[in-house]
């Protein structure tokens, strides 16, 4: 899973629906699940 932010929102998504590759995946920084907490209050979210 990789976390994405933006305006109005915090998601996690699988990386394998996005245009990432697997060793740009493999090269992102690990965050601990536990220090985010995911929302979306963006109008497409609702």
């Amino acid at each position: 899973m990789m976390l994405i932010e933006g305006s109005g929102f915090v998601v996690y998504v699988d990386h394998t629906y996005t245009p990432v590759t697997a060793e740009e995946f493999a090269e992102l920084p690990v965050i601990d699940p536990a220090s985010v907490t995911t929302a979306c209050s963006a109008e497409w979210c609702e």
